[in-house]
């Protein structure tokens, strides 16, 4: 019993030791900016509250839509070739 005290205490404190890494660097994990992509697709600018956002128009005069945003560094217009064949 007493090999295992040791062993316990070197564990937490290698995940005490990982969360305050973690804690430290959280920053550099949060959001990786993407380049600007150019592209031959319709933008459409909305504007809210003095916030703009620029969109990928690709379902003009449909009924339909699908809203998509993309996720951390992620440019949408790769994903707009795939959407397009949605409709």
């Amino acid at each position: 019993m007493k090999k295992i005290i040791p062993i316990i205490w070197i564990l937490v404190a290698c995940y005490i030791g990982f969360g305050v890494l973690l804690f430290a660097m959280q920053r550099s994990f949060i959001y990786f900016p993407s380049e600007s992509v150019a592209h031959g697709y319709d933008e459409v600018m909305f504007e809210n509250g003095g916030e703009t956002t620029k969109s990928i128009l690709l379902n003009s005069g449909n009924r339909n839509a699908i809203l998509y945003f993309g996720g951390n560094a992620e440019t949408v217009v790769h994903s707009a070739s795939e959407f397009e064949t949605a409709f």
